[in-house]
């Protein structure tokens, strides 16, 4: 056991006095996978943010602070007239009022309760001149709104109070401001609600208008409503009337500030469990209002974007891992020799690894840790720009660190370290000194990538592309598909990008014959100068 501390201790210990003997290509390695890093996180950082912002302004004005995203459920229940159904109602209203809220996973922000009875016969009082007058002047109906003070606003008059539970004593209601100006009714006015056999002496104390009319509770039938206070309606009005839960609605408004696009799918589950409970509860309650088709466009839109972005800065993360991987080529080169004689001396192929692979962690928690806020920095630039260098643009972006961006990070360092540093030092691990001056003198074998032939498979795939992009245009040509979105076809950035680095690795691959060639030509000649 202390033989096996003592060799992962030497490794600690020869790694990091090998990266401190290279400090500037240390440095330099650094800094190349600080950019890659930074890159690579701000294209979804700025996807996830830019596209949040399209659903913020799809639920509220844009003026809003860029995390506020209010997510409007309405669950609404038309009932029937067989017998009372407040108690009926009490299951549900106490589901949504309490825990529906936990089970969509969103914080709530606000829940408006509106219940609606049928419409009734609106008379005056009795005439004591013509006791057998039996005309009504219009129709209404009793309801009731939570949280009154802030979800109505009163003209004039004052609130009702809590009506006794006799049949006989008046009901104290808000009458709506529209009906009001209509038939001239002002605060302490008596009117008798009458349908059927049921009668209710009515008292006006005030005049109410909706604080939002653009609410669904608000509909045309509200501007019948007299509205009561909860324990009146619970009380006397259920009490009284058939049909208290003749229309019902309720209303929660949940914070999305919070929300990603990894995140809807889960959301989108936990709202059909919701409205499922919703029903069972109570039959015939349906989901009126929810934020599905937002959601479903920012959980599509987010990937494309981030898609065709990285699509765009192709050829900008092509030259920065080729700088990253110059500067390992270095790295790892001025240390073949040191390679080659700890094999001599006894080192395996797993402990040279291993201090590589202990050199390119540290380098790449270093990268990560400064890169993911330069790529931070970089998506509110983006989200600031109007044009070339131009970043004058009023931003209001959400750039937030998720769990799938850090992915997006530290996937890049895993594949640049492993590709770059590791394979590396793995081929020259296999080397011994004797090995190893022999490959100084002459190259035993090709580079990786032609010896797989990554150059014409790149070609290959190059070519597909093409042909699919000319076979799309000679169908839009002929008119037999509609002309594509560019924005949404990262191929036509993708196919040139490619075919360019395969041409560009296909060269490389001919040019050796190329330069044989051409010495064996100059050979021939007496020019010096020319050879």
């Amino acid at each position: 056991m202390m033989m096996f501390l003592r060799q992962i201790w030497a490794i600690l210990v020869v790694a990091y006095k090998r990266l401190l003997t290279q400090r500037s290509l240390a440095l330099a390695s650094t800094a190349g996978l600080i950019v890659a890093v930074a890159l690579v996180v701000s294209v979804p950082l700025y996807a996830d943010a830019t596209q949040f912002r399209a659903l913020r302004a799809q639920l509220v004005d844009e003026k809003g602070a860029a995390d506020y995203a209010p997510l409007t459920y309405a669950y609404q229940f038309t009932g029937s007239k067989k017998g009372p159904q407040w108690d009926e109602g009490q299951p549900l209203d106490q589901y949504l009022s309490q825990t529906a809220g936990a089970d969509l996973g969103l914080p709530t922000l606000h829940l408006i309760r509106r219940f609606r009875t049928d419409s009734f016969q609106i008379f005056p009082p009795a005439d004591p001149h013509d006791p057998q007058s039996k005309y009504y002047i219009t129709w209404a109906n009793f309801g009731m709104v939570n949280d009154a003070d802030q979800n109505i606003r009163l003209v004039r008059g004052t609130f009702p109070g809590v009506a006794d539970v006799s049949p006989t004593a008046p009901v104290e209601v808000l009458m709506y401001e529209g009906l009001a100006d209509q038939f001239a009714i002002q605060p302490g006015a008596v009117y008798i609600a009458r349908r059927d056999e049921v009668e209710i002496p009515v008292r006006v104390t005030g005049i109410w208008t909706p604080t939002d009319p653009t609410l669904s509770i608000w509909d045309a039938k509200s501007e019948e409503t007299c509205l009561v206070p909860e324990e009146t309606y619970a009380s006397r009005i259920a009490a009284t009337v058939q049909d208290e839960l003749y229309s019902a609605e309720w209303q929660l408004t949940m914070s999305g500030s919070q929300l990603h696009a990894t995140d809807i799918d889960g959301l989108l589950k936990r709202m059909d469990r919701v409205s499922n409970n919703v029903s069972n509860l109570l039959a015939f309650t349906k989901l009126i209002t929810s934020p599905f088709n937002a959601l479903v466009a920012y959980q599509q839109d987010v990937p494309a974007l981030t898609l065709l972005l990285f699509a765009f800065s192709a050829p900008i993360l092509g030259l920065t891992l080729v700088f990253v991987g110059l500067v390992a080529g270095l790295f790892v080169n001025q240390q073949r020799n040191e390679i080659a004689i700890l094999r001599s001396r006894g080192a395996t192929i797993v402990q040279v690894a291993a201090m590589a692979a202990l050199q390119g962690l540290t380098l790449g928690v270093v990268a990560l840790v400064a890169g993911i806020p330069i790529g931070m920095v970089i998506a509110h630039a983006i989200g600031r720009s109007r044009s070339f260098l131009d970043f004058s643009t009023p931003a209001n972006l959400r750039v937030v660190l998720t769990p799938p961006v850090l992915a997006f990070g530290i996937l890049a360092i895993i594949l640049v370290l492993l590709f770059q540093f590791i394979v590396p030092t793995l081929n020259a691990a296999r080397n011994t000194i004797i090995t190893y001056k022999q490959e100084r003198a002459r190259a035993l074998q090709k580079p990786w990538w032609q010896r797989v032939w990554l150059d014409l498979l790149l070609l290959i795939g190059a070519g597909v592309g093409a042909y699919s992009l000319v076979n799309q245009r000679v169908l839009v040509a002929a008119e037999k598909i509609q002309v594509p979105d560019p924005l949404k076809n990262p191929a036509l950035l993708l196919v040139p990008s490619l075919g360019i680095f395969a041409l560009t690795l296909f060269v490389l691959r001919l040019m050796p014959a190329l330069m044989a060639a051409l010495a064996r030509v100059l050979t021939r000649t007496r020019s010096v100068g020319l050879l």
